[in-house]
């Protein structure tokens, strides 16, 4: 039996998928098993937090839950560099970059075609180690030529190579380039968690941003529901 793992930063990004899979807790992970497989492969989805750190310990999690991985996906929100990426919307890069990098080394990330009517190909994604500023998101597009940007993806993706295994990435669009998201270091844990107490706080003290916080929420519930239809569509080409 073949296993597929899918792997992303928060249970937001994920929940759509895994209604009706069964959870576990592992650690600071949690993880969901496909009840049933198909064509030889059985998928795991696990999430441990935001950062590659935390991507790495959800893809250990999973793989102690489940054996080791033949095929690893980068699964969740990324935010839009440029407008050809609409907030939303689900992409398939072919090509990440870790923006930590001064050469922004490149992972090949292949869906085999799939991508958006009207995209640019190749469409590429950086990796960035913090939440990027509207000048920030400037600054990546012409450092990297990339038109997405996240947090976790490199990680996996080189992960992947090292073993040489598949990989692959799905991200949904949870705010364009100019959209202004609340990036604060104070709003993550020491392990990649999300925390929410500050981050509402910071919220309700800018009544002036409640527009564009509510847009956010929006594009990430709509990025949410696109995700599941892409990564079914992926489980499904797989079998």
């Amino acid at each position: 039996m073949k296993r597929g793992v899918i792997i992303a930063a928060l249970p937001a990004e994920l929940r759509p998928l895994v209604r009706g899979w069964r959870r576990r807790a592992r650690g600071s992970a949690e993880v969901w098993e496909r009840p049933e497989a198909a064509g030889g492969w059985r998928w795991t989805a696990a999430c441990a937090g935001i950062g590659r750190a935390a991507a790495l310990r959800a893809l250990a999690a999973a793989e102690a839950a489940a054996g080791p991985a033949d095929r690893i996906v980068s699964a969740g929100f990324a935010g839009a560099l440029t407008s050809d990426c609409v907030p939303g919307r689900v992409y398939a890069p072919d090509v990440i970059l870790d923006g930590g990098d001064e050469g922004g080394s490149g992972v090949p990330a292949a869906l085999e075609g799939r991508g958006t009517a009207g995209t640019p190909r190749p469409l590429t994604l950086v990796t960035a180690d913090r939440v990027l500023s509207v000048e920030d998101k400037v600054a990546f597009r012409r450092q990297f030529g990339a038109h997405l940007v996240d947090m976790e993806a490199a990680a996996l993706a080189e992960a992947a190579r090292s073993r040489g295994v598949a990989f692959a990435c799905l991200k949904g669009v949870s705010d364009g380039p100019g959209d202004r998201v609340p990036g604060d270091p104070s709003f993550i844990g020491p392990e990649g968690r999300l925390r929410y107490g500050p981050l509402i706080l910071h919220a309700l003290s800018r009544p002036r941003d409640w527009a564009a916080f509510l847009r956010v929420g929006q594009n990430s519930a709509a990025a949410a529901r696109g995700l599941k239809t892409a990564l079914l569509a992926v489980m499904d080409d797989t079998a």
